[in-house]
């Protein structure tokens, strides 16, 4: 059931994913990632499962988190207390049930899940790296099969805003009618450009799709550059910005730069040793469409931003573990609070 209405309501559009997480060296990425380091790379539920065999042979641990991109973000926007719901797949099979068990406990709305029979829970393995780099093989499985008459039209009645991945581009059949649906409701829309990989296979559609469609676009800085053909941060930005109203464009260990129309911040990183990366970039962007659903400015947007990736990058795994996210509020509260107007 939806929390109290006393609070910004996100609708989340995205693959379901249970994270599978693996700590190993950076010659097993080699032998099963011939695509390289660093990236997502969509892979069958057989190429899945043989890295998961290799993985078993060799001893090496698996640690099993609830993850997918709009699945995090909306993960950290509920525990920071706005209200959530996503729509997505799941498959009759454990995997599903985990998922939503743990969506519903970390205060999202279930109540747009499907279920079905004929395909599995997507899943991501994720090799992670001593540098504390993350290497993706996802197999998206039900998350997939969605058809677009399956997206209730009334699914974005009454949002705050829209948010969605471009991970679905692999099956574009649902961003269309997402955007056509936020469009009709009057609902803003925010986009995760999702990795470099994406922006190299399904550029000529986003270039199509997302003008003047999308209010937000998130991305890194290869993901931009990819997407813009520019490489300077300041030259990324000036590129789209007669596209997007507002954008997140996020750097690293050199912090991000903040465009909210025509208020603009330069953010430093906030300095944590990193653990790994998996769930950063999307808890940043929680914590960045927390500031701007609060008509915070760009700074304070930017910081509060960077504190929650801060804190997915010094935590294990796609979730920030309950005592630091309570600590974390606090900060965050503080910063509010203090903050000059």
């Amino acid at each position: 059931m939806m929390p109290p209405h006393n609070q910004p309501f996100v609708v989340g559009v995205g693959t379901a994913i249970v994270d599978l997480t693996a700590y190993v060296e950076d010659s097993f990425v080699s032998a099963l990632v011939p695509e390289g380091k660093g990236g997502t790379v969509h892979v069958s539920a057989a190429r899945l499962n043989h890295s998961l065999h290799c993985l078993e042979k060799a001893g090496i641990p698996v640690v099993q988190n609830p993850g997918g991109s709009t699945g995090n973000l909306l993960c950290g926007l509920s525990r920071l207390g706005f209200r959530t719901a996503m729509f997505t797949k799941l498959g009759n099979d454990s995997f599903g049930d985990f998922y939503a068990r743990t969506f519903e406990e970390e205060g999202g709305c279930s109540d747009y899940f499907l279920r079905t029979s004929e395909y599995e829970t997507g899943r991501c393995l994720a090799f992670v790296t001593p540098d504390a780099e993350r290497t993706f093989l996802t197999c998206l499985g039900a998350s997939a099969a969605i058809v677009p008459d399956e997206i209730p039209p009334a699914l974005c009645r009454g949002a705050s805003l829209v948010h969605t991945e471009s991970y679905l581009l692999a099956v574009p059949r649902h961003i269309p009618a997402v955007l056509s649906g936020a469009q009709t409701e009057n609902v803003p829309v925010s986009m995760d450009l999702a990795s470099p990989n994406m922006v190299r296979s399904c550029g000529e559609i986003m270039h199509a799709m997302y003008p003047h469609s999308v209010e937000i676009l998130f991305g890194n800085e290869t993901e931009f550059a990819l997407y813009t053909g520019k490489n300077a941060p300041e030259e990324i930005l000036q590129s789209v910005q007669s596209d997007f109203p507002v954008v997140g464009l996020k750097l690293g260990a050199k912090g991000s730069l903040v465009r909210i129309k025509d208020d603009i911040a330069r953010i430093p990183a906030v300095p944590v040793k990193a653990v790994d990366t998996i769930g950063a970039g999307d808890y940043w962007q929680a914590g960045f469409i927390y500031g701007y659903l609060n008509h915070f400015p760009a700074e304070l947007t930017g910081r509060i931003a960077s504190m929650m990736g801060a804190a997915a990058v010094s935590s294990h795994g796609a979730r920030i573990p309950a005592q630091k996210m309570a600590s974390l509020k606090l900060e965050i509260q503080h910063l509010i609070d203090t903050f000059p107007r």
